[in-house]
């Protein structure tokens, strides 16, 4: 072999040099593996830990009734209604007689409201307004009325309506 002296390296320093660099090599490599998992699982956390934003749907009225469970009709309320409706007629026949000869009179429960006989009919859980209505009959000759009541609210419709 040929002594070079102070002017280059022997195959022992490239081997030390070829060491540190590998060792150097391997601590960069473990150093960005575990900063990568690191990146990863803060990642994770922060999606795990965001809160999640929900807009609220914008129903329309008419949505909203067609997607409720029905609710169970209360009777005996409407039929109070019916004779709210009635009562408040024969209230207007007996202040303002009519002549009807031999027909059917129809009185709006609008109009019972409007003259002060009646409050205004709603449902039985007072969210949505009733209409409703009586037919008065007179037989030819007879002085009795005949009245029948009847009532449409958003859930119960009077028989005969």
């Amino acid at each position: 072999m040929i002594n070079l002296g102070n002017h280059g390296w022997g195959i022992r320093e490239m081997i030390i040099y070829l060491c540190i660099f590998a060792v150097i090599l391997i601590f960069v490599a473990i150093s960005i593996n575990s900063l990568y998992k690191r990146i990863e699982t803060d990642n994770q956390e922060t999606k795990q830990n965001e809160p999640i934003v929900v807009e609220p749907e914008k129903k329309t009225p008419v949505e909203e009734t067609q997607t409720e469970q029905p609710r169970a009709v209360d009777y005996v309320y409407y039929q109070d209604l019916e004779a709210k409706v009635y009562n408040a007629t024969y209230a207007y026949l007996q202040k303002n007689p009519t002549e009807i000869g031999a027909g059917i009179l129809k009185i709006d429960a609008d109009t019972l409201v409007n003259l002060g006989f009646m409050d205004p009919l709603y449902n039985d859980i007072k969210n949505s307004k009733c209409t409703g209505y009586s037919n008065v009959y007179v037989q030819e000759g007879d002085t009795d009325y005949t009245v029948k009541s009847y009532v449409r609210c958003d859930n119960y419709v009077s028989e005969g309506y």
